[in-house]
């Protein structure tokens, strides 16, 4: 009977870490996080695209004008004001249930193998 109240009890302490650990992030994200999808008020971050370790080119909204931002470890540069309606519209983000469903239908489409499928015209 002891042993079954000890196993409760540490049970009850790992919940109650987890219940804490929740409510931390919960409130960190609120104080030190922005808002969801990357924009924080006056600032969007349209696009961003890596050069290598520590250098990104990003094109950011902010202001009423549409930059292109050079950043590295050592340094952040405005390279240039770009024209918003030159640039091209957001990609539609695919939600993961149709991009699951597409690769297990048609496999990767990489690497020349089988496709995805097994077990197809194995009976010989």
């Amino acid at each position: 009977m002891a042993e079954v109240l000890s196993a409760l009890g540490m049970l009850a302490a790992f919940v109650l870490v987890l219940v804490l650990a929740y409510l931390a992030t919960k409130w960190l994200g609120k104080r030190y996080g922005g808002r969801p999808g990357g924009s924080a008020g006056n600032i969007k971050i349209l696009d961003r695209a890596s050069l290598g370790p520590d250098r990104c080119l990003y094109i950011v909204e902010a202001g009423g004008k549409t930059l292109l931002i050079g950043a590295t470890s050592q340094r952040i540069d405005a390279l240039s004001e770009l024209d918003p309606e030159a640039l091209l519209p957001p990609a539609q983000e695919t939600p993961f249930a149709s991009t699951l469903k597409t690769v297990l239908k048609n496999g990767w489409g990489v690497g020349g193998g089988s496709g995805g499928k097994t077990g197809e015209g194995d009976d010989q």
